[in-house]
């Protein structure tokens, strides 16, 4: 996926902003209603990068924010 090479190649900048970012399924969960599981879906993480995401329905923009910014 391009989010998880750009996110795991360019640490140098601080902040990166990502229009419209496609939903992935990470795995499917253990679920009550259904035998197969529940569907995980989620934008990509990365370990060097906190994810602050829009919930609204209409509007989806990701931002990141580089770890190293946390002392601020």
């Amino acid at each position: 996926m391009v989010a998880t090479t750009i996110l795991g190649t360019h640490f140098e900048f601080n902040v990166i902003f990502i229009q419209e970012l496609s939903q992935s399924v990470v795995c499917a969960i253990p679920s009550s209603r259904n035998r197969d599981g529940e569907k995980l879906v989620r934008v990509p993480n990365h370990y060097n990068w906190l994810v602050f995401a829009n919930t609204a329905p209409s509007i989806y923009d990701i931002n990141y924010v580089n770890t190293r910014l946390l002392p601020f």
